[in-house]
């Protein structure tokens, strides 16, 4: 296959995008392909030491209170509009110097814009699109919320000449050039020998994270080591860490259980070491929503919307349970995908 040059926009709010669009990076400049990224906040930090990255103004959530509240996001965002036709502006002279073969996003909307605007291929890669390309289940108490959030992912890339789409469960997909592949995982993890030690994971960083400690606290039978505070720390039967890379991995592979909010890339990694999981969803915020539903229904874990101590005395006295079901759960190393990504690559860029 001809190499290509290849324009790929990483959203830069947390850091899964980041993670995962890393290890599609990587296996496409393996592949020889030569590839320009353009994130910015936490996605610009975590992939600029490694890749060709420029620097943009990107879109950022707007919480109170622990909560992502939408009119305070659009409000936020509104106000940075002169930075946003700046940032566009330099891009569209990027895309002339660069001429890309085809666009990538990983729910970064420049990069959409800019594959309509000069009429480039355009491939969308992340687990957002769950709700837009097929049919997934929720609790119908979330229905204003999950609308909400449908339009503004169905907005970020509109369009693309197909959509890959990660997830750790099967759902009916209703729109053509879709896909779903397994979760994408860093060699890290893939090649992690799991043990299961005496404690438990623990990663909050919302507003409720004291109320978290206090509740971990009366488990007194049980470890805890906890991240998100970014501070070392020890309170009864909880040890509080500073965020590290490697500790963290270290600590989950050894973990007997993790108690999280629900974000897909730590669920992921979670669930291919077969760790039982709590998850800890920020309101409002559909994707970890879902990803909270399907654990439960899955059996694989459970969640709660607002933690108690009967919540938490559920989930540890069902690890067995959820150690059981995770036997079945299975993933291909990202092999699919890979091979996904050759075959798209060849049918759609210029």
């Amino acid at each position: 296959m001809k190499k290509k040059k290849i324009l790929f926009g990483v959203a830069g709010e947390g850091m899964g995008h980041a993670a995962r669009a890393g290890i599609v990076i990587k296996h496409l400049q393996e592949q020889g392909h030569h590839v320009k990224v353009i994130s910015y906040h936490q996605g610009y930090w975590f992939l600029k030491d490694h890749f060709d990255v420029v620097k943009i103004f990107g879109l950022r959530f707007s919480h109170k209170n622990g909560v992502t509240t939408y009119p305070g996001t659009v409000l936020e965002n509104i106000k940075k509009t002169p930075e946003a036709t700046a940032t566009f502006k330099r891009l569209k002279q990027l895309v002339k110097k660069f001429q890309p073969d085809i666009i990538f996003t990983d729910l970064e909307p420049f990069s959409s814009l800019l594959a309509h605007l000069y009429k480039i291929p355009l491939i969308s890669i992340d687990n957002q699109h769950r709700i837009t390309q097929g049919e997934v289940e929720y609790d119908k108490r979330w229905i204003v919320d999950y609308l909400l959030n449908k339009t503004g992912v169905a907005t970020v890339a509109f369009g693309a000449q197909a959509y890959i789409i990660t997830s750790f469960f099967d759902f009916k997909i209703t729109h053509p050039n879709s896909y779903i592949v397994p979760p994408i995982l860093r060699p890290e993890v893939l090649k992690a020998k799991p043990k299961n030690k005496s404690h438990i994971l623990v990663y909050n960083t919302t507003s409720e994270t004291e109320i978290l400690i206090r509740l971990l606290q009366e488990q007194k039978n049980q470890k805890f080591i906890v991240y998100g505070q970014n501070k070392e720390e020890s309170i009864a039967n909880c040890i509080l860490k500073k965020q590290s890379k490697d500790g963290f991995l270290n600590d989950l592979v050894s973990a007997k259980a993790v108690i999280a909010t629900a974000g897909f890339t730590l669920i992921s990694e979670a669930l291919y070491l077969k760790k039982p999981y709590l998850a800890l969803p920020v309101k409002r915020r559909v994707e970890q929503l879902i990803n909270a539903y399907y654990l439960r229904k899955l059996g694989y874990g459970d969640y709660t919307e607002k933690i108690t101590s009967s919540d938490l005395e559920s989930f540890l006295g069902n690890l067995n349970k959820f150690r059981h079901n995770l036997q079945s759960y299975n993933h291909d190393n990202n092999s699919g995908l890979f091979i996904l990504l050759n075959k798209l690559l060849a049918k759609h860029s210029l």
